[in-house]
């Protein structure tokens, strides 16, 4: 668990780097989302299906508000570690001068 946790694949007390291998785990992947982000079961499940079921993907999407695209390069950019993704983001939608 520990291990985890310092790797990145724990969020909230939530396991996030679950596999939608098949239907149960699919599953598990929208319940996961919708505990992370408060989203409603359509949203998790839109989410989801825009970035090929990556579970950290689709938090980090509907919490900041980002595209699959640059909330997948911002989970790259950060070794796949949500919360520090999530804080970047966070902390760029608060420095960008509004247009």
């Amino acid at each position: 668990t520990g291990l985890a946790i310092r790797d990145g694949r724990v969020y909230s007390n939530l396991r996030v780097d679950v596999q939608a291998d098949n239907s149960h785990w699919a599953e598990r992947q929208i319940a996961i989302v919708m505990a992370a982000t408060d989203c409603t079961r359509s949203e998790a499940k839109a989410a989801l299906a825009s970035c090929h079921q990556h579970c950290r993907t689709a938090i980090l999407m509907l919490l900041s508000g980002l595209d699959a695209w640059h909330a997948r390069e911002l989970l790259t950019q950060h070794h796949n570690h949500l919360r520090l993704a999530l804080r970047e983001a966070q902390r760029s939608s608060t420095t960008t001068p509004a247009h």
